[in-house]
C-alpha cells in the first residue's frame, strides 16, 4: 500500500459533551499519517460537534476508516482519502461502531476530493443516524469515489425515521421505469409533520449497483414541493433516466419539511420526519 502525504494536527478528536474541535488535515504535516482521525468507539458522549478538513494535496492512506466520527459533524474533503481493504473502513463516518447517531451532519466529498475503499460495506461517506429524534444530514458528492468491495455503496445513509411513519398511504413502485405513485391523500390529515413545518418536498432515487463490482449509477426525480393544506394530491415522481449499470435495483423515497417565512423556504432539520427511506429492491 502506498503512504500517506502529510498529516492531520489530531487523530483523536475526542471531544467532550458540549465542546466542539476542528481537525485540519495537510500536506505539510509530518510525520505522515498513519492512523485516521477516530473518535473512541461504543461512547456516544465524545467525538461529537467535530469538523474535518482535508486541504488539497493532502492524501490520507490507512488501513482502516479514514475519518470516523459522532455527531453534529462537518467535513469537507479536498484530497484523496484511502482505507484499503478494511472490512467497513469507511471513508468518512459518523454513527458507526458505538459512537452518536443523533446525526446533524454534513459530509462533502469537493470536486477536488477523491476517496477509495477496498473492503466489503466500505461505503465511501457513510452516516448512521438511527434515533427517532435524529436531526437531518447531508451527503454530498462533487468529487470521485470508488468502491471495490462486495455490498460497498459510494454514499450511505441509514435513517432512523422511516416513510411509513411519516406517510399514511400506498406507495407503487414500477421497477421498469423507477416511476413511484402515491395513492390520493390529504397531506394534512395522512402525513405527520413536525411542528412549524407549512410545506414538504417529495423525491425518488432509482439506483442501480453491481455488489460484485462496486459499480453504481444513480438517477433521481425533479424535487416536487406542496403545501401542508387540506386537500387531495396523487404525485407521480418519476426519476429523470433508467439507469444503465447492470446489477441490483434500489428505489428510493426522499421526504424533507419546510418552513415557509416572509416567501422564502427553510427546510426543518428534523430526523423524526425527514426520511430517506428504501421502497423496493428489484
Amino acid at each position: 500500500m502506498a503512504q500517506s502525504t502529510g498529516g492531520c494536527n489530531t487523530y483523536a478528536p475526542n471531544t467532550a459533551s458540549g465542546s466542539s474541535q476542528v481537525v485540519t488535515c495537510s500536506s505539510g504535516v509530518t510525520p505522515a499519517a498513519t492512523a485516521g482521525v477516530t473518535s473512541t468507539q461504543n461512547t456516544t458522549t465524545v467525538g461529537n460537534n467535530v469538523t474535518v478538513n482535508v486541504v488539497n494535496g493532502t492524501s490520507l492512506v490507512i488501513d482502516g476508516a479514514t475519518i470516523g466520527i459522532g455527531s453534529g459533524a462537518r467535513v469537507s474533503n479536498h484530497g484523496n482519502l484511502n482505507t484499503g481493504s478494511m472490512q467497513n473502513g469507511y471513508g468518512i463516518s459518523s454513527g458507526s461502531n458505538g459512537r452518536s447517531q443523533a446525526g446533524n451532519n454534513i459530509f462533502t466529498n469537493e470536486s477536488d476530493g477523491t476517496i477509495y475503499t477496498r473492503g466489503g460495506n466500505a461505503a465511501g461517506m457513510y452516516i448512521s443516524a438511527t434515533n427517532a429524534s435524529s436531526a437531518a444530514n447531508s451527503l454530498t458528492n462533487a468529487g470521485a469515489i470508488q468502491t471495490d468491495g462486495a455490498g460497498a455503496a459510494g454514499m450511505r445513509l441509514v435513517s432512523g425515521a422511516t416513510s411509513s411513519s411519516v406517510l399514511n398511504s400506498i406507495v407503487s413502485v414500477d421497477t421498469t421505469t423507477g416511476a413511484v405513485s402515491i395513492a390520493a391523500y390529504n397531506p394534512l390529515e395522512q402525513m405527520r409533520s413536525p411542528e412549524g413545518a407549512t410545506h414538504f418536498s417529495l423525491q425518488v432515487g432509482y439506483l442501480r449497483i453491481d455488489f460484485a463490482t462496486g459499480a453504481y449509477e444513480l438517477t433521481q426525480s425533479p424535487e416536487e414541493v406542496y403545501p401542508l393544506t387540506n386537500g387531495m394530491i396523487s404525485p407521480v415522481l418519476t426519476p429523470a433516466s433508467v439507469p444503465t449499470a447492470t446489477g441490483t435495483g434500489m428505489h428510493f423515497i426522499l421526504i424533507e419539511f419546510f418552513q415557509e417565512v416572509n416567501g422564502v423556504q427553510y427546510m426543518l432539520n428534523n430526523g423524526a420526519f425527514n426520511v430517506l427511506n428504501l421502497l423496493k429492491l428489484s
